[in-house]
């Protein structure tokens, strides 16, 4: 999200921009992608559905694990790696809230007139699929590369095959 809206409040500073499935749900807002919306409870303006307790964040984690790599997200990672998601989760926490606090809808987008690869995975959720599909419709120069077997995670899980798309883009820029 920072950078499109980078890109967008600093036109001309920012060359391309590499995408990788990028939380841009406002578009589905001003899009009026209702179907789409329903995918992702929980991810809305409404801070009361964020976690407190410790139960609360456990829960909160595997719910945010389980949407992006799919149910039973969470109970395949290994401990550290979940250990590693409850140490940084009042950061994730912000993040989500700040999404959910972002006004940026779908036109806005049509100004970009810089190169944009917008990355996806080839397991993309329903909001995700339809973010990209947006951004594809009002950005101009942009295009799309789906990334094969990956889920949300395909920047860790798909390294070599996702940074060798941004190289090639950036050197086509």
């Amino acid at each position: 999200m920072a950078a499109l809206l980078s890109a967008l409040h600093r036109p001309g500073k920012i060359r391309s921009m590499a995408l990788y499935e990028p939380v841009s749900f406002r578009v589905l807002r001003s899009k009026g992608e209702h179907e789409a919306l329903k995918t992702l409870e929980g991810t809305d303006e409404d801070h009361s559905a964020f976690p407190d307790t410790d139960a609360q964040i456990e829960a909160w984690l595997e719910g945010f694990v389980d949407y992006w790599s799919g149910a039973g997200g969470w109970q395949r990672l290994q401990e550290g790696a979940r250990q590693a998601f409850r140490s940084t989760a009042p950061k994730m926490i912000g993040e989500v809230r700040s999404l959910g606090a972002e006004r940026t809808p779908h036109q806005a987008y049509a100004t970009l007139e810089l190169p944009v690869l917008l990355l996806g995975s080839e397991r993309s959720t329903t909001a995700m699929e339809r973010v990209i599909s947006i951004m594809l419709e009002v950005m101009p120069h942009a295009r799309h590369e789906r990334i094969a077997g990956a889920s949300h995670m395909g920047p860790l899980t798909h390294a070599a095959e996702v940074n060798a798309l941004i190289a090639r883009h950036v050197r086509a820029s």
